[in-house]
């Protein structure tokens, strides 16, 4: 099948399950047959709806607490086997970027030990010198490690924000702090 095909496929499920006449983990298979997919468009619409689920179908804090331990069952072997970015990134695809960038996001918001461990250590990376971490992933990682900071890291941002030049580092360590678990009041 063409990456258009199979993203068609997920989109007839998803609006099968929406009708009532498929589960939710009828959808969730067919995300898990797809898991492994090498087209970051097709991945992503697959597991864009993942946090649709978790926000608007899992009941409670222990259905959704499974779904994101099936989230890491199903994906941590997937990023994993994309290997560590190389240094000079510009040498690897900007597909494999994406993808790479996406499961990082997916992993994170599932509380993956490893993925917020490398997103807090990427975001000092950042914070230090905002050329050097990839863009495709530096966002990402920002706003893992933001979700799962603490106070220093809060504070971080917040002097980011106030000494940087550049308006949209301005506004995206602000919008960062502003998505901190851990806020100053």
């Amino acid at each position: 099948m063409t990456p258009e095909e199979r993203i068609s496929v997920i989109g007839d499920e998803w609006a099968v399950m929406r009708s009532g006449r498929a589960t939710v983990g009828d959808y969730l298979d067919l995300v898990s047959a797809v898991h492994g997919d090498p087209n970051s468009i097709v991945l992503g619409d697959a597991v864009g709806k993942i946090q649709t689920i978790e926000a608007r179908i899992a009941g409670d804090k222990n259905e959704r607490t499974a779904l994101q331990a099936w989230v890491r069952k199903e994906f941590s072997p997937v990023y994993q086997a994309l290997g560590p970015m190389p240094q000079g990134s510009a040498a690897e695809p900007q597909d494999k970027k994406q993808l790479r960038a996406l499961l990082f996001g997916l992993l994170g918001a599932a509380k993956d030990p490893a993925v917020v461990a490398e997103a807090k250590q990427l975001t000092d990376k950042w914070i230090a010198d905002q050329t050097s971490v990839d863009p495709s992933l530096a966002k990402t990682a920002a706003s893992v490690a933001a979700e799962n900071g603490d106070a220093a890291l809060y504070d971080r941002l917040l002097a980011m924000s106030a000494a940087a030049k550049d308006p949209s580092i301005t506004t995206g360590a602000l919008f960062l702090t502003a998505s901190s678990t851990t806020r100053r009041l």
